[in-house]
């Protein structure tokens, strides 16, 4: 046994060594988790009144203060999170969000060697081993460790998507195929916008399995089809929840229409922190409507009043899809190429930009800068060999390219994909590091 774990992950040097990392990086989250030496941002707050809502028997709601209610509601977050943390109530038997901290901050360290194997699988065990720090120790997930966010538990779920889904296209075991679209519909359930690698993925697994000589199209499809079956019974009881309770369909959460709109709000350029001052500016009637506010007005609020005037009496997510929509479509005929630099400036920010205070000190901003390089290189380096690891991570790429291009940019976001950044990184370091050895023969 102890031989087939040192033969998985390279030896009994390099299992050392990523020992040694794991437990640096559970080590930190660890303190992060019980510490909690920052203060929750708004989001965090909203899952934990959330959770606590499901553990007292109040339902998927953030309580009975108005005021939280006025802020987003609860249908506008999925609903992955809340469950998990109130799981952990109900084992507790009591609201305890210090344990609840303490298993996110477990299961996100499970990220660690799962990145590892993904490195290694891309480049080999050196490459694993570099793709295991960032993780490890990259600050904003430490950070958002110390809180309840979805970033840190949702780095482990991609990870291990990643390899369950690089290895069910190996093999024909349904067992496999089964796990990848299960994990698939997990992730979803703590990212909305991860829904769309559902579709995605499956597109990639049947061309990847198409590759293979003497393929039949029922050898493809069968398993391709239980994956993307499995991902869809994972959210199908939320689903079918929210077509009660909301008398529409809405598969995951609310609030597409709201980022949607904001996201295509040209005049406040990529900054998403820029739009509510900038709608204020252009509208200075919503500040009037919404009166006097126990703390800052929020960019939902805004969007919401402009909503209600647009479209009486309709639901704002709604009215603000269709709003969105029509935005897009203004822009697009009318100012072409404002819109074209406006989404490239978007996506240029979500890769490249901070997402917390700390990733603005110089050395960790040139850290995270050199990270998205090498990962950069790693990507064109591994679909030039047409890896299947590759494969699987341009699309988890592109996918979350398309949504901070379509929605708001926020480089929280990217945060999700780090152990494909990582794992693409490590194969581009050694990569590199290859060529200049070969360079230095005589």
């Amino acid at each position: 046994m102890v031989e087939r774990l040192q033969s998985a992950f390279g030896g009994s040097r390099a299992a050392l060594a990523l020992a040694v990392v794991f437990a640096i990086g559970l080590g930190l989250r660890l303190d992060y988790a019980i510490r909690a030496p920052h203060e929750p941002v708004d989001d965090s707050r909203a899952y934990a009144r959330i959770a606590a809502s499901l553990h007292e028997g109040d339902g998927f709601t953030q309580g009975d203060d108005p005021r939280h209610r006025a802020l987003q509601p609860a249908t506008n977050y999925t609903p992955g999170l809340p469950l998990l943390v109130a799981g952990v109530y109900e084992l507790r038997g009591e609201v305890d969000r210090a344990a609840a901290r303490t298993v996110l901050a477990i299961l996100s360290a499970l990220a660690i060697p799962l990145t590892f194997l993904l490195g290694k699988r891309l480049g080999g065990t050196a490459a694993g081993l570099l793709a295991a720090v960032p993780i490890a120790i990259y600050p904003a997930l430490l950070d958002y460790t110390g809180m309840l966010m979805t970033e840190p538990v949702g780095t482990a779920v991609l990870a291990g998507l990643l390899l369950a889904f690089v290895r069910a296209c190996e093999a024909s075991s349904p067992g496999r195929w089964a796990l990848a679209g299960v994990l698939q519909g997990a992730l979803a359930m703590l990212r909305p916008e991860c829904l769309l690698l559902v579709p995605l993925l499956a597109l990639a697994a049947a061309w990847l399995r198409s590759r293979r000589a003497g393929r039949s199209w029922r050898a493809t499809a069968v398993p391709v089809a239980l994956m993307a079956g499995c991902a869809c019974l994972v959210i199908l009881p939320w689903t079918v929840r929210n077509l009660v309770v909301l008398d529409r369909l809405v598969p995951l959460s609310t609030g597409g229409g709201q980022l949607l709109y904001q996201g295509g709000y040209v005049p406040a350029g990529p900054d998403s922190e820029d739009i509510t001052p900038t709608l204020l500016e252009e509208h200075p009637w919503i500040r009037r409507e919404l009166g006097p506010l126990p703390g800052p007005i929020y960019r939902g609020q805004v969007v919401e009043e402009l909503a209600a005037r647009e479209y009486p009496g309709e639901d704002p997510d709604v009215a603000l899809r269709r709003m969105g929509r029509d935005q897009y479509f203004d822009n697009l005929t009318e100012q072409p190429l404002d819109l074209a630099a406006f989404v490239a400036g978007k996506v240029w920010l979500a890769w490249t930009g901070t997402v917390r205070t700390v990733m603005e000190r110089p050395v960790w901003k040139a850290f995270h800068l050199s990270l998205m390089a090498f990962a950069l290189i790693g990507l064109v380096l591994g679909l030039r060999r047409r890896s299947p690891e590759a494969v699987a991570i341009a699309v988890v790429v592109a996918t979350a390219t398309l949504s901070q291009a379509v929605f708001i940019a926020s480089p929280r976001r990217v945060l999700l994909v780090l152990p494909a950044a990582s794992a693409l990184g490590g194969l581009g370091v050694t990569w590199l590091a290859a060529r200049a050895r070969e360079a230095a023969r005589p």
